[in-house]
């Protein structure tokens, strides 16, 4: 999967992109409801049925493609489109629901779109029994100035169990600031599976979350 993002250009959607997503939450297959549509939503669908395409004030044009195997021919993926690849490819029909939540956020207001997208993927890989090596799930926005670490930290419940993805000099770290673990997230060119002898998991967060409910 790749992103791009063209500085000094606007994102242009489709008119109809816009209806379609509309429809979606007058039919209830939206989890939430239209207040958190920015205004533009509502005025795209104003404009004269003959303009097929809308930009965006204020956004840089952003580019999503997938390569597949065998053939990793390149697939582009049009605005206010998911894509999900991997084992949990399918948690795309989850998030479809959510579009106008992750779509709808304002700039430079990404926190809770990322909260929220995290949920739905956890939750989808829990339902489907997806094996992981658990911990906290990272993410990243691809803005016109560059790729932005999204680290957070809450706490389950208020008052309770204080977790974090913290970045901290160029590296991802799971922190469990209750108790002082701490795991840091490898990159892909550091695992030596010849020296692994035993499984180290962040299961905190989820550990936190169960107490929470059974309390």
């Amino acid at each position: 999967m790749g992103i791009s993002v063209l500085a000094g250009e606007q994102n242009v959607i489709e008119r109809q992109a816009f209806v379609d997503m509309m429809e979606d939450i007058r039919l209830g297959k939206m989890t939430v409801n239209t207040s958190s549509l920015p205004n533009i939503f509502f005025e795209a669908l104003m404009i004269d049925r003959r303009y097929s395409h809308i930009k965006m004030p204020g956004t840089s044009r952003g580019l999503l493609y997938v390569m597949r195997p065998p053939l990793f021919e390149v697939e582009h993926y049009s605005p206010l489109q998911v894509a999900a690849i991997g084992s949990g490819g399918r948690v795309v029909e989850d998030l479809q629901g959510y579009r106008n939540v992750i779509f709808g956020m304002p700039q430079g207001d990404s926190f809770a779109a990322v909260n929220l997208l995290r949920r739905v993927i956890r939750g989808f890989t829990e339902r489907n029994c997806i094996e992981s090596v658990g911990g906290l799930l990272p993410a990243f926005q691809a803005t016109a100035q560059g790729i932005k670490v999204l680290d957070y930290q809450m706490e389950i419940p208020v008052g309770g169990t204080r977790i974090a993805l913290a970045y901290e000099n160029g590296r991802l770290i799971q922190k469990n600031l209750t108790t002082g673990k701490e795991i840091p997230l490898l990159f892909p060119w550091e695992l030596d599976f010849d020296r692994i002898r035993e499984d180290i998991r962040f299961d905190d967060l989820d550990d936190a979350f169960k107490k929470f409910r059974e309390e």
